[in-house]
């Protein structure tokens, strides 16, 4: 009775880890409809108190950029872990105007899986991230960008011993600025979230 009752101490505290930590506020999503035409390639890092994330852009046409990340999770309660995914952004057109500048349109899909441990027992989880919002141009060299997003995440026991699910709604604003023609910096806020996090990230397209 007491194994059974860890079992279930510790499939508890990881639910409570990955859904406390694992909404969109701590994950770098990006503008949803990037300065990338088709042949671009770009690495970049982007920076939270939760995760550091390794990615890789990569424009396949004019419209659409694939995104490549592998990543650390370092989540609360002493759990760690690390992840991979892959993502597309599609630029759909120009919707307004503000100030006679148009509001570039775009969706975006992203997936990631990762695997963390904590209290010696392993889960993997599944995070899921769309989202539709813009991007605006108000100076030569910075970009604003919000979106509503949409966010999913199963997770469950190594062994099948305990699975967990759960979605959210929230939005996303961020700013990125280009250094110079191959350098971009910027952050990313996730407002209506809990917990509110700061992402930081900087880009190098080839």
């Amino acid at each position: 009775m007491v194994r059974r009752l860890g079992r279930h101490v510790i499939t508890g505290l990881a639910g409570v880890v990955l859904l406390w930590t694992g909404s969109a506020h701590a994950i770098y999503l990006g503008n949803p409809a990037p300065d990338f035409v088709s042949g671009d390639v770009a690495i970049g890092l982007a920076l939270s108190d939760l995760r550091e994330t390794l990615f890789l852009d990569w424009g396949i046409s004019d419209a659409g950029t694939l995104q490549f990340l592998y990543g650390n999770a370092d989540l609360s309660l002493g759990a760690d872990g690390t992840e991979f995914g892959a993502g597309y952004r599609h630029k759909i057109g120009e919707g307004f105007d503000i100030a006679d500048k148009p509001v570039r349109l775009g969706i975006l899909a992203m997936a990631r899986i990762g695997e963390i441990e904590i209290l010696n027992a392993e889960f993997d989880y599944t995070l899921i991230d769309i989202a539709f919002g813009g991007a605006y141009t108000p100076l030569e060299n910075l970009n604003v960008y919000a979106a509503v997003v949409f966010e999913r995440i199963d997770q469950e026991q190594a062994g099948g011993k305990g699975s967990l699910t759960d979605s959210d709604i929230g939005l996303l604003a961020g700013a990125e600025f280009w250094i110079s023609q191959s350098i971009l910096a910027g952050l990313e806020l996730h407002p209506a979230l809990e917990n509110d996090d700061i992402v930081i990230f900087g880009e190098f397209r080839f």
